[in-house]
Order: structure tokens, then C-alpha cells, then sequence
């Protein structure tokens, strides 16, 4: 019987038994009618014992004496039956097939290499197109078509090259035809496989709905398997093992929808990595990464949504000094990019102290942050206040964009005139101190630092807090530019600080001790000098307990050699810039490759930057090697005269100097008139300034030549006169912004930031005229002075904000009352004045 006349017989006969009633089904009669279907069935069944019950009951009709029974018997085995069928008719080709189709997979990698190894990992992922991109361990690696195009280590932050596995495993993916499984079995495989087709391996089925494949190495007794969906069709994991070692690798696969080309895209990883928001290694390890489902994968996607929370306070004190200490559960927090912060940031009194915080710790496992603050007159300012009022909030780092506060807590009630609990805070009212002198004098505090020095006594070489108080005298020394009375002091120490460097203290010595003193040598010229003590520094063996085992011993050998690291980035930009000296000095001195070391690629140093070596500063000291052959045929000007360029290239001004000519300057004149002409009356102009159509978009080809000592102004009118350019100062009605204050306490200026985009931000703070100068420029960008011409009547100067504001485009000014309303409580009357503006025009 052909299998449709089957069902078709197999159709009636349940819409026979349903239409009878329970008892009037004649079972014997069934049977008899359709003996054919069941045979037919059974006879394709003949392997499959389970089956075969079912039908020797049907046969036997003991069971089976209700038409609602036999029905659903009969629909369970045919369930078995097709699902079984189905999967005996699973090819390799059909699930080779199906992973060709899909857009995109995921693949998690662990290679064993014997059997008592930790397993690698590497993290894959892969397009159908060739884009590739894989983790392992600290490195994230792209790829196209096989081939590396760009790693980078997550945690030295740098590119480096590939590591072998990934490097591997990217040629033997790319040196397949098209996007196929075989290529990615070759991989795991490690090139070893021969052209040998999978076959079932119907003993390893542990489930109806899974099919399994195995392949056996005909060279040796390694063997891989993969497992496939039965109805997708798709591989969700391969398997190699070598029985001879116990070494394998295993790959489990997921699937969804492709990822954005971001994620693929070197260059979009190296400008996060090297930006400043790059701090957690997860959200680097899956920048760009998102989840089908909508899950979070990072701390990034894991705090969009706030997340923060107050710490709870255990207990909290102030000592019989003043200093004010706090223990809290749950204090840690995490920012959307990744960075922890802990406890409480800053505290206030009813007395209206500055308090700053000396100390501050955090136990991971307990989640117990403890801090101490103590106000700018410590130890001298004993003081009790009536009301504490402590702060949760992000540093000025994770706050950017976001308000910091994450909120307070009032304290009417602690322990006072009590020391913290023993073993709590790893400090002492000394130590607390000191810290403060510390601060006090980076701070440029000195009288306040001094008079806590003064307090402190000894002798550098027999007490350690004596010399701490010399090392602090150092610093203020060094931040006056007493640089002679630095090296005086600086080599007195030496001997003293050579042993306390040498001395077991916990924990690897620190080369910063020595910097203020290396500082003061290079700053006096005495460059030989200051190699030597850098030199010396580092043979001192430091002191390191028998107890330690070896490990112990290696890491603070490594911390040792990262302290020496830490140093250098901490002196490098001054002694460029203070004392003077070049790369190749400094270089000499603290033994480093500053041009080829990825530590130092991001400062800049007088004589020498990383972007001098771009095509267009290499441009522009080609250009004034020309000029200067030029001026040897030629006098110089007088002052000033403009040459025209032949060659339209881009320039980076390095130096303006030219080769062997020291009375005269170059400057190149480029891109268009307006980035020029702009600055005219500046910043007088700001907001005032209106050019004629055509003028501000010319493109400027030419070269400035000036006498040394020329003042910008000058060096302006002579442009626009060589131009035929004139300016004309027109009084017209102007709409004007009169900005009034309406007297609230402003802000500490670092917690006023942008609340969208910023245009700029300077920790030291902008104040007003820059600010409201900046919205003048951007509404008047055009350079048509159509915008409002601000007059401050506020009559605050100090620094009110962190960063300036976007205000740019037609909802720049709504934006600007919002945000200078809210955030420092001034506000603008509109009025309209008769107004100078400077008009720039081909001359009449």
C-alpha cells in the first residue's frame, strides 16, 4: 500500500471513530477494516521494538476497546514515527547546508592541551561575509577573509600582535572558498582533518530532537563530534578529544541576527580604547556587543538604567583630633562604563568646614567601605559640630554627562571623641596627618601644610615620619621653582631615603619617592646627576622576608619594575616642559624609548609629539625647508608678505621657524577665510562679527610670512588688506541678552556640568565671560550676526561650571536659558540696543 493511500485510509478511520459513540465501536470489525494500514505501518517499523508493542496491541484489542484510545495511541506512534523518520533522514549535507545560510554565529572555544591543563578560551565571532572578531584572554583581534587586521590588549591598553591560536584559527577560517562548517571543523580540528565525511552515531542520541555526527581521524586516534538540532538543522557543539593525552577542544555555538558594523570595526574599538571612558576590561572585551534578546552583556548596558544605591552606615565617630570616620555596608557602586566608586565622597557640617578625605578603603567580600575626613584645620581645629550631612556621589571622571549625586545622608548621632574600631581603618591620627600635609601642599597650601610639619619631630634618618615630613618640605621646594634649595635639601635625604626604599615595608618600594628630587637636579641642569640617582635607584635590592614564598617574590618583583613605569609617567611632561629637556635626555635618565613605548604614547613633550610624524606636519617642515630656499633668492619683507602655495596640501604648523632664518616667522593660510578672518577684534567681536556673502567660504591657499614679534591683530588687517578686504563698523538695532544673577549660593563649579553634549571642559573651570562669549560664537557661526549680543550685568566672576554647553543651532538659545537658569541661577532680559558690528566686505 503506497504511504498516501495509507493515510488517506488512516484519515477515515479516525473520522469513523469519532462519529461513534464509546459503546456502539465494534473493535473486532475496526480491526478487521483496516488490517492492511496497520500491517503497512508495521512493516515499516520492523526495527523499532516500540512500535511494534503498540501495534501488538492494537492487534490483540485488550487495551483497546474505545475509539477515543485507539486514536490517541495511533497519533502517539505516528508522532514517534515521523519524528524518528526524521531524523534518520538527517544528512550531513543538511546541516552543512544550514550553517551556510546563516547570517552570522557566535562561537565559544576551550583548547585542553593535556589533561590536567586549564582550558583557553577564545570567543568568536563571524559574518558571512568574512569580518571576524575573537577575545582571548586580554586581546581582542579583527579579522577579514583570514587575516589579522588589528589586536589590541585590553589591559596595557595598546595594539599588539595576535596571539597564536587566534592567528591560526582566523587562516584556517579564511582559507575556506565560502562561509562553511567544514572551515570552522578544520579549525578545532587544528588542520588535522581529512576530507572525511561525518557520519550518525545513532549510540550517541541521548534525545529525539538531537542528532549526533562523528568523525574519526584516519591517521590517529583523535575523534571529533558534532551535535545538531534535528529540526533546525543548525550545530550547537563540536567536540575533538585525543585519547592518547586527554587534550581537546570544544565549541559551543549560538546564533542570531548579525551585529552592527561597529562591532566589527577596528578602528571605532581603538578610538573607545584609547578614550577616556575605557576603563572596564568587560565592556572593552564586548564593546558593541548586543544581545538578541535584550539581555545585558556589560556594566555599560547593565547601569543605562541608574543602578546606584546609598551605602548604610554601621557605625561612625569623630576622633578626639576632629577627624570624622564612617563604616558602611553595601558601599559599592558601579557607573554605566564599568568604574566602581565606594562609600561616601564628601561630608559638610553645620559649621560650615571644608573637610577633605584622608582615607578611604573597601572590602570586596564584606562590600564594607570605610572612609575619613577630617576639615583643612586638622589637627587644630577640634571643633564639635551639631550635624554631619555625608555624601554618596561619582568622582568627576564618572559624572560626566550625568548628575554626580547619588544622594545623602544626615548624621545628628555618632561616637565622639572615639577612635574608630581596632582593625577597621589602617591608619592613625599621624597618619591622617601627614596625608593632609600632602594634600595641602599639591594644593599650594603651604602655610597650612607647614604648620602641620612643624609638629612633627626627629631626625629624617632615625624616624620614618620625620623623613616624610622632609619629603613633603621637598615637594613644596619644587613647586615654588626653589630649585636650588630643592637639590640642597634632595641630597641630604638621599642616604635616608636609599633605606627607606631598601626597608621591608608589605608592599614593593615606590620609585615616586625620588621624582621631586630628579625633578630638581633637571630643572638646575644637572642632567648627569640625575641619571645617576635614577640609575642607582634602581640596584638597590629591597629588603623581602624569608617567608615569602617564590610567587610572592615575583610579583613584587614586577611591582618594583611598574613602579619604576609609574615614575617616569609622572615627571616625563615636566621635564620636557620645566626643565627644559629633550626626549633624548629625558630618556637617558630614566632609561625608557619614550617614542616606542606604548606607555608614553599619549603625552606630548616640547620638542617631540606622536602626531609629528602625520603626513601633514611632515607637509608643512617640507614646506618651510621650500620657503626658506625661496628667501635665499629673495629679501625678506619688511614686516610682512603673503605667497601663494602651488600645491594644495594639508598642514599642521610644528614649528613656524624657518630653516636658518631667525628674524622671520611662517604661517600657513589654509582652509577657508572664515577660520582666519573670525578672530578679528576678538574677542571684542564675539556675536558682533558679519561677513558678506561668498567671502567667508573662499579657500586659502598661501602662506603668511612675518617679522618676529608681529601681534596678531596686525598680522589680521594685513590678510584682509592683501585680500581687498576692508571692515566697517555699522550701528544697528541689535536684539541684546542682559544677564542678571538672581544671588543663590553657586554651585562648587566642578559639580555644574553640560547636561548634553559639551563643547569643552577645563578643571579649572570656566567663568562666565567665556561662557556666555561661547554662546555668541556658536549662534554665530554663519557669521551673519543674526544672534543676541550678550551684556553681563552679574556681577560674578569666580568659576561657575566644569564644562560649556552645546548651543549651538536654532534650539541653542532655549537651551542656554534652561541650562544657565538651573545650574547657576542666571537669567536674561531681552532688550534692543543700538550695537557696533563689524562688517568684513570687498573693499568699495
Amino acid at each position: 500500500m503506497k504511504p498516501e493511500e495509507q493515510d488517506k485510509k488512516l484519515d477515515k478511520l479516525i473520522s469513523a471513530s469519532i462519529e461513534q459513540p464509546e459503546l456502539d465501536f465494534d473493535f473486532e470489525r475496526w480491526k478487521e477494516e483496516y488490517t492492511d494500514v496497520i500491517e503497512a505501518y508495521e512493516k515499516q517499523t520492523a526495527e523499532k521494538p516500540q512500535t511494534r508493542s503498540v501495534f501488538r496491541l492494537i492487534r490483540g484489542g485488550g487495551l483497546l476497546r474505545f475509539a477515543a484510545a485507539a486514536i490517541i495511541v495511533i497519533g502517539v506512534f505516528l508522532a514517534a514515527q515521523y519524528m524518528t523518520e526524521g531524523l534518520t533522514t538527517i544528512a550531513w549535507a543538511d546541516v552543512a547546508e544550514r550553517f551556510r545560510s546563516i547570517p552570522f554565529f557566535n562561537a565559544t572555544i576551550y583548547i585542553k592541551e593535556d589533561v590536567t591543563s586549564e582550558p583557553k578560551q577564545v570567543e568568536l565571532w563571524m559574518s558571512r561575509d568574512g569580518k571576524t572578531r575573537l577575545r582571548t584572554g586580554t586581546q581582542v583581534i579583527f579579522g577579514r577573509q583570514g587575516k589579522v587586521i588589528k589586536a589590541f590588549d585590553i589591559k596595557n591598553k595598546s595594539q599588539v600582535d595576535a596571539d597564536e591560536h587566534a592567528d591560526f584559527l582566523l587562516q584556517k577560517l579564511g582559507s575556506a572558498k565560502e562561509f562553511s562548517l567544514d572551515s570552522v571543523i578544520k579549525v578545532v580540528f587544528r588542520g588535522k582533518m581529512e576530507d572525511v565525511t561525518p557520519l550518525i552515531n545513532p549510540d550517541a542520541v541521548i534525545s529525539e530532537d538531537m542528532v549526533v555526527f562523528d568523525i574519526q581521524s584516519t591517521v590517529s586516534p583523535e575523534w571529533l563530534r558534532i551535535w545538531a538540532l534535528r529540526e533546525s538543522r543548525l550545530p550547537v557543539r563540536i567536540k575533538v578529544w585525543d585519547p592518547r593525552s586527554g587534550d581537546g577542544t570544544d565549541v559551543v555555538f549560538s546564533y542570531s541576527t548579525a551585529q552592527a558594523d561597529e562591532f566589527f570595526d577596528p578602528n571605532v574599538f581603538e578610538t573607545l580604547l584609547f578614550s577616556r571612558r575605557a576603563s572596564s576590561r568587560v565592556n572593552l572585551a564586548y564593546a558593541y556587543l548586543k544581545d538578541p534578546g535584550g539581555r545585558q552583556i556589560t556594566p555599560e548596558d547593565m547601569f543605562a538604567e541608574s543602578g546606584f544605591h546609598m551605602p548604610e552606615i554601621a557605625q561612625a565617630g569623630i576622633t578626639p583630633q576632629g577627624a570624622v570616620w564612617v563604616i558602611a555596608e553595601k558601599g559599592q557602586n558601579r557607573s554605566p562604563e564599568g568604574r566602581s566608586f565606594y562609600g561616601f565622597a564628601e561630608i559638610t557640617d553645620d559649621l560650615g568646614r571644608e573637610y577633605v578625605r584622608v582615607y578611604s578603603s573597601h572590602e570586596t567580600m564584606s562590600d564594607q567601605s570605610k572612609d575619613v575626613f577630617v576639615p583643612l584645620g586638622y589637627p587644630f581645629d577640634t571643633n564639635v559640630p551639631g550635624k554631619i550631612t555625608l555624601s554618596c556621589k561619582m568622582d568627576e571622571y564618572n559624572a560626566r554627562e550625568r548628575d554626580p549625586l547619588i544622594g545623602t545622608i544626615e548624621l545628628n548621632e555618632w561616637e565622639q571623641g572615639k577612635m574608630w574600631p581596632e582593625g577597621t581603618i589602617d591608619s592613625s591620627a599621624h597618619g591622617l596627618a601627614t596625608t593632609l600635609a600632602w594634600r595641602h601642599a599639591n594644593a599650594e597650601r603651604y602655610e597650612q601644610a607647614e604648620r602641620i610639619l612643624a609638629a612633627i619631630t626627629g631626625e629624617p634618618k632615625a624616624a620614618s615620619a620625620a623623613l616624610e615630613r622632609e619629603r613633603i618640605r621637598l615637594r613644596i621646594l619644587v613647586k615654588q621653582k626653589k630649585y636650588e634649595e630643592a637639590v640642597t635639601l634632595g641630597a641630604g635625604l638621599m642616604p635616608a631615603m636609599e633605606e627607606n626604599y631598601r626597608r621591608w615595608k608589605g608592599h614593593a618600594p615606590q620609585a615616586s619617592d625620588f621624582t621631586d628630587y630628579v625633578l630638581a637636579l633637571a630643572c638646575t641642569k644637572r642632567v648627569g646627576e640625575a641619571e645617576k640617582v635614577w640609575s642607582r635607584l634602581k640596584t638597590i635590592e629591597p629588603e623581602i622576608p624569608d617567608r615569602l614564598n617564590e610567587r610572592a617574590r615575583r610579583r613584587i618583583a614586577e611591582n618594583t619594575t611598574q613602579g619604576f613605569e609609574y615614575a617616569a609617567r609622572l615627571i616625563v611632561g615636566q621635564l620636557s616642559y620645566e626643565a627644559r629637556l629633550t626626549v633624548e635626555q629625558i630618556n637617558e635618565i630614566l632609561d625608557i624609548d619614550i617614542k616606542n613605548n606604548e606607555a608614553f604614547r599619549h603625552y606630548t613633550y616640547w620638542d617631540w609629539n606622536p602626531a609629528y610624524d602625520k603626513p601633514e606636519f611632515k607637509n608643512w617642515q617640507h614646506r618651510l625647508s621650500e620657503l626658506a630656499e625661496y628667501y635665499k633668492a629673495h629679501p625678506l619683507p619688511e614686516k610682512m608678505e603673503i605667497l601663494k602655495r602651488d600645491k594644495d596640501l594639508e598642514f599642521a604648523a610644528r614649528f613656524t621657524r624657518m630653516p636658518g632664518i631667525d628674524t622671520h616667522f611662517a604661517e600657513p593660510l589654509r582652509r577657508k577665510f572664515r577660520e582666519y578672518a573670525y578672530f578679528y577684534r576678538y574677542p571684542e567681536s564675539a556675536g558682533r562679527l558679519r561677513m558678506e556673502d561668498g567671502l567667508a567660504e573662499m579657500e586659502l591657499q598661501h602662506d603668511l610670512i612675518y617679522r618676529v614679534g608681529t601681534e596678531q591683530p596686525e598680522k589680521i588687517a594685513f590678510t584682509l588688506d592683501y585680500f581687498g578686504m576692508e571692515v566697517v563698523e555699522v550701528n544697528e538695532p541689535r536684539e541684546v541678552w542682559i544677564a542678571k544673577y538672581d544671588g543663590r549660593k553657586l554651585k562648587d563649579y566642578k559639580d555644574v556640568k553640560a547636561t548634553g553634549k559639551a563643547t569643552a571642559m577645563s578643571s579649572g573651570g570656566f567663568d562666565l565671560e567665556y561662557l556666555f562669549r561661547s554662546l555668541m560664537d556658536q549662534q554665530n557661526r554663519d557669521l551673519k550676526a543674526r544672534g543676541p549680543v550678550i551684556i553681563d550685568e552679574t556681577g560674578v566672576r569666580e568659576k561657575v561650571s566644569l564644562e560649556c554647553p552645546s548651543f549651538e543651532g536654532p534650539e541653542g538659545l532655549e537651551t542656554a536659558r534652561k541650562w544657565f537658569g538651573e545650574e547657576i541661577g542666571i537669567t536674561f532680559e531681552e532688550q534692543t540696543r543700538t550695537i557696533t558690528t563689524y562688517v568684513i566686505r570687498k573693499k568699495q
